[in-house]
């Protein structure tokens, strides 16, 4: 099984939001809880059975360290990030 921390970078493989980027907010047994800063927002999150994901080989430290923390950020901060890892 994967090892899904807070502040990962996933894609989901499952659903309508098949190939969308989001960050890890929280996991809890087998699911996870994702946002992406436009439609699932800190105070919306998306969950999702931690099997209809996939664990990118991607790390932005800033904003795994604020998630791990529990320091504030913004949802724009999040939107942003997924915007340029879009890019590449």
């Amino acid at each position: 099984m994967l090892k899904i921390e807070q502040g990962d970078v996933v894609m989901s493989v499952k659903g309508r939001d098949n190939g969308y980027l989001y960050f890890v907010k929280d996991v809890v047994d087998n699911d996870v809880y994702l946002m992406n800063g436009k439609n699932r927002t800190q105070k919306n999150l998306k969950k999702k059975n931690i099997k209809h994901i996939k664990l990118m080989n991607i790390c932005v430290n800033d904003i795994k360290n604020k998630i791990k923390n529990g320091e504030k950020f913004q949802d724009s901060d999040i939107k942003k990030q997924i915007d340029n890892l879009n890019v590449i």
